[in-house]
């Protein structure tokens, strides 16, 4: 099991009023997963040192890709929520808690009048595996499936993202994404050639 550096570890883990360190799902229920001693941020190269967000001006700007169906279905769900708790009149509500997963986010929001926020909600479709586990996000997948008929490499893609103030994914999470959507399409090419010499003999 891979340690966390300390930016990724501050990011998940999160340490209750008592003292406690857990690690929260999408709806912000505590699992049983399994803790590691956080190692040391590593040295970035300049390059990689210019993708980092500044915070030191306040409220964030950057864009976000997001699920315009379930971003509104977020924001519906809570105003109605809050409206059933009666916590307050005026309800302004503000992003309360990020996560990202690559290219896509999960979100919960809060109110700022009152004690109120949200579970957290992912703003993404995911691919339909029908197995057990977490379930990639699809654009996540269709972002390296684009790739491989592109001349852009993901450190290129990284390098655009930036430059349109929207935050890129890990350098290992593309890389881990694209190695196994690679071994998909090579699978799923040798079975098409599979299929078409077996027509071909049905044929002679």
């Amino acid at each position: 099991m891979p340690r966390l550096d300390m930016d990724d570890f501050s990011r998940v883990v999160q340490e209750t009023t008592g003292g406690l360190l857990t690690v929260p799902d999408a709806d912000g229920i505590s699992g049983s997963s399994k803790i590691l001693r956080p190692r040391p941020n590593r040295r970035l190269p300049l390059t990689e040192s210019y993708l980092q967000p500044d915070e030191s001006q306040g409220p964030s700007s950057e864009m976000r890709l997001l699920n315009v169906g379930k971003n509104a279905q977020m924001w519906n769900e809570c105003y109605t929520e809050h409206a059933e708790q009666k916590m307050c009149t005026s309800p302004h509500f503000q992003v309360y808690r990020e996560q990202q997963v690559g290219l896509c986010w999960k979100e919960s929001l809060k109110c700022v009048n009152c004690e109120y926020h949200s579970r957290m909600y992912k703003l993404y479709s995911e691919i339909e595996t029908g197995r057990c586990g977490q379930r990639a996000a699809t654009m996540n997948v269709a972002l390296h499936i684009g790739l491989q008929d592109s001349t852009t490499a993901t450190t290129k893609f990284r390098h655009i993202l930036t430059a349109m103030d929207t935050p890129p994914p890990s350098h290992t999470g593309m890389q881990r994404t694209a190695n196994k959507v690679a071994a998909l399409t090579a699978q799923a090419t040798m079975d098409d050639l599979r299929m078409r010499r077996q027509r071909s003999k049905e044929d002679q």
